[in-house]
């Protein structure tokens, strides 16, 4: 499920699902370009991402794409991870964030904020997911199911009444029927 279902809660075999649904890593800016090896390494927007939560803050490595929740919005944050450290006083792991479009990093996100490690992407499905989950996305999807679910009792009934109509009628009423009368019959 994508979190607009699981309030980002339930994750399935340890996997959160999401949908990319800013511009703000589609463009590179000139300060972010040594994160990006490839073209390849471009997030966009509508694209389903699969993330892992991270057992502790050495998991995650400098850009690395993280998803993470920040104080005070409602939304999950997908960027990539600039620099972290580890502040001995309070004995809190911390991470220096930014989208891949912004030359100015995000406020700092604490290792208990974040929700995952982006570890797979599939490009543009999260159209589609949004979709369906939206309720134009839901009743098409309820039509298809019914159509089918009658088309597939049609038939099994339509084929149990025809081989109950061949079964009342008498061997010689089909030959007669099929085929002129022999010589025999005659």
């Amino acid at each position: 499920m994508v979190d607009k279902f699981s309030g980002y809660k339930y994750p399935i075999f340890g996997i959160r699902s999401s949908v990319i649904i800013s511009e703000s890593m589609e463009t590179v800016h000139e300060s972010n370009a040594e994160a990006l090896e490839s073209v390849e390494d471009r997030y966009y927007k509508y694209d389903l991402i699969f993330a892992k939560r991270p057992k502790s803050p050495e998991d995650i490595k400098k850009h690395d794409v993280i998803i993470f929740h920040s104080p005070g919005i409602d939304v999950m944050i997908v960027h990539r991870v600039h620099d972290s450290f580890y502040d001995s006083e309070s004995g809190a792991y911390w991470f220096k964030t930014r989208g891949d479009a912004n030359s100015i990093d995000d406020p700092l996100v604490h290792f208990e904020d974040i929700q995952g490690v982006v570890t797979k992407r599939i490009r543009g499905m999260g159209d589609f997911v949004l979709y369906v989950q939206s309720p134009y996305g839901v009743f098409a999807l309820s039509l298809v199911g019914v159509i089918f679910f009658g088309t597939w009792l049609y038939i099994v009934f339509y084929d149990e009444r025809q081989d109950k109509k061949a079964a009342k009628v008498p061997d010689d009423k089909k030959h007669s029927e099929d085929f002129p009368p022999n010589e025999e019959e005659k």
